[in-house]
């Protein structure tokens, strides 16, 4: 199986460091291709040249939040899915990430492999379905247009006719 291609986003390299480590503990290893930006500004350039599948994003990132990158992202239309993982908790920071296009909200201080492993699939496999309904709508519509203008050629060449 092709392991999950993920961005770790953190301005603490040892935190990323506890990730990479969680994720690849008990054996765990190549399911996770993990790979770590220090600032929005960085993920955002990582995320135009690649195919990520999922950002972890932390929610303090020195003079900016996740949130902020949660909202460029949803603004560049990246295909990838956004977990927030933070350490201040409570519904007010959960219900923020959630309207600012997170697909998931975890504590860091309750992480475990099972949970991250878990939050990280659900969401990749939500995001497929995501983008695969938008391109599917999107076909639709395009024909829509099409048939539409096959319909008003069609008259248009009736009256011409009659």
């Amino acid at each position: 199986m092709e392991p999950i291609s993920a961005l770790h986003v953190d301005d603490d390299y040892e935190d990323f460091l506890l990730l990479r480590a969680l994720l690849t503990e008990n054996g765990n290893h190549g399911q996770y291709s993990l790979n770590w930006a220090s600032s929005s500004e960085e993920a955002l350039e990582y995320l135009h040249g690649s195919d990520c599948q999922v950002v972890l994003v932390d929610y303090h990132l020195g003079s900016n939040t996740g949130l902020d990158l949660l909202k460029e992202a949803r603004y560049i239309k990246s295909a990838a899915a956004m977990i927030m993982l933070t350490a201040a908790s409570g519904p007010d920071v959960d219900v923020k990430a959630m309207e600012h296009g997170a697909d998931d909200f975890l504590d860091k201080s309750d992480l475990s492999f099972a949970m991250l492993d878990r939050a990280i699939r659900y969401a990749v496999a939500r995001k497929r379905q995501e983008v695969a309904l938008y391109e599917a709508q999107s076909q639709l519509e395009f024909r829509v247009m099409q048939r539409t203008k096959e319909l008003y050629d069609a008259n248009l060449a009736l009256e011409i006719e009659i």
